[in-house]
């Protein structure tokens, strides 16, 4: 089977990250892969894997605004499909995907979406998942859906207003379970300017509000003033869809906070899963998630987590037992739990287990794929809905 996988972007975020782990550690044999994307971080890590990479811009344009360019990307869509000749389209996240649905069904070709954000609107982080009329469109005259948890399933569900009948599914992201050995991580804590007697509390984003990276700002100074041993990593860079200025903010609030210097901001870095092996603790404060990579990565190097309860986060923390949860924006909570966990090893490690055993069982790589094979093909020979193009 030949997929055309298309991504909006070409950096590794979460999502991304997700894609690699399925297109190879081994290169599958069911399917082979055409990749749709911009240029970037992400189609040099995929260079190996795949068939072939075509380059496409994505926009934020309005359907009335511009037809001009929404013309000419069906067009240029339309134009790669008819090169590759792809058996079903696979649309990796968002970015223009109802003129991507159009291109794939006037190509006479299956189109499934993976959703792996929330369907709803956030009034308590000011950020709108609101269905649109033209999203809406497009979820129904996809020939399926592959979900990244089964609460976004049920929120699709619940937007769509459609039942059990609608060719939707929930597939858990794969996430290998890595072996670093002690001496690796010890020396890339001396790198980072972590002391060996130092307790290291890793928070793991993109650098946008809705993660709520304040939040472990607020909570600094309280778990410091407990354990004055304790430092505070941020691992990611500016969101290029926020502004700069909410870096800066978080900067000058860090400062601010009386203990700017047991900060560590490392920006972007290719090998989170590694900087998370040198933490004693992973932080969540997410506002929004649909799933939760972060956590299922910290997981996988045997770190416990404390994370906001909120939807697929809250969905495979309370599944697995690997993590305690605090409501959105209770940073004081938060700095509790976290005491807690530096204070008893023993739960941190049994924490910890736990989650790690749920990711061995829910992430398993080889697993994945052969769900995704299986539920692409299905989705494939089924009709798109009968909504009319």
């Amino acid at each position: 089977m030949k997929i055309l996988f298309v991504n909006q972007t070409g950096e590794m975020y979460g999502s991304e990250i997700g894609l690699l782990v399925l297109l190879g550690k081994p290169r599958p044999v069911d399917f082979s892969a055409i990749l749709v994307s911009p240029k970037g971080k992400f189609v040099e890590a995929t260079r190996h894997l795949i068939d072939a990479h075509e380059e496409l811009e994505f926009g934020g344009y309005g359907w009335l605004k511009r037809p001009d360019w929404q013309l000419k990307f069906v067009l240029k869509f339309m134009a790669i499909i008819r090169r590759h000749n792809p058996d079903v389209v696979v649309i990796n996240y968002e970015g223009n995907v109802p003129l991507l649905v159009i291109g794939s069904r006037l190509m006479r070709r299956p189109v499934i979406r993976m959703l792996k954000r929330e369907v709803r609107s956030l009034t308590s982080s000011a950020i709108g998942y609101q269905m649109s009329a033209t999203d809406r469109w497009s979820f129904l005259n996809s020939n399926g859906v592959i979900c990244i948890s089964k609460t976004v399933e049920q929120q699709l569900r619940d937007a769509l207003n459609v039942g059990a009948e609608f060719p939707a599914t929930t597939i858990y992201d794969a996430q290998e379970i890595p072996n670093f050995p002690a001496s690796e991580i010890a020396a890339r804590r001396a790198e980072l300017g972590i002391a060996d007697d130092e307790l290291a509390v890793g928070l793991f984003a993109r650098l946008h509000p809705v993660k709520g990276i304040e939040n472990l700002i607020k909570a600094a100074p309280v778990i410091a003033k407990e354990f004055p041993q304790a430092r505070f990593m941020i691992v990611g860079d500016a969101d290029p869809s926020s502004t700069s200025a909410y870096k800066d903010e978080l900067h000058e609030m860090a400062r601010k906070s009386g203990i700017g210097e047991k900060f560590i901001w490392t920006n972007y870095v290719s090998d989170p899963v590694k900087v998370m092996a040198t933490c004693d603790l992973v932080v969540h404060p997410t506002r929004a998630e649909g799933y939760g990579r972060v956590i299922v990565e910290a997981w996988s190097v045997g770190r416990a987590i404390v994370a906001s309860d909120i939807d697929g986060t809250g969905e495979i923390i309370h599944a697995s037992g690997g993590g305690l949860l605090h409501e959105v924006d209770d940073y004081e909570t938060m700095a509790r739990h976290v005491i807690q966990l530096l204070r008893d090893p023993q739960q941190r490690a049994e924490l910890a287990a736990l989650g790690t055993n749920w990711t061995r069982e829910n992430c398993n790589p080889e697993h994945y794929r052969a769900q995704f094979v299986e539920r692409v093909a299905q989705f494939a020979s089924y009709p798109a809905s009968k909504q009319a193009l």
